[in-house]
């Protein structure tokens, strides 16, 4: 859901490398996917301005779901300099454990999610 950047940190903090958390983009209408790097968290920002879904940034590949996002970037990783893949989702919504609660419209898409 809705978290800050320094909400989701805390959240991967202790977690393996490859750990990842979705939540609801502050700065563009998309998402932002943090991960738990070696050193650090980075977070990656997903447009989704245009229906379809990817990174920010130049040449970037495009999906039709995040679900594929998600699935492409578990075996390529997401910057080839810091080799980030997402290994490991982490729930957003403590009370519940569900791992993208009240980021998606559609309860069929919140299923595939939870299912990664």
């Amino acid at each position: 859901g809705s978290l800050d950047r320094e909400r989701a940190e805390r959240l991967l903090e202790g977690r393996p490398v490859g750990s990842y958390l979705v939540r609801l983009s502050t700065k563009v209408w998309g998402y932002t996917i943090s991960v738990k790097g070696y050193s650090a968290c980075k977070h990656f920002l997903i447009d989704a301005s245009s229906g379809e879904y990817c990174f920010m940034g130049p040449k970037q590949q495009s999906f039709r779901a995040i679900t594929e996002l998600l699935r492409f970037y578990k075996v390529n990783p997401i910057t080839w300099a810091g080799q980030e893949v997402l290994l490991l989702p982490v729930s957003t919504d403590e009370e519940n454990g569900l791992i993208f609660h009240g980021l998606f419209h559609e309860e069929r898409e919140e299923r595939e999610l939870s299912a990664l």
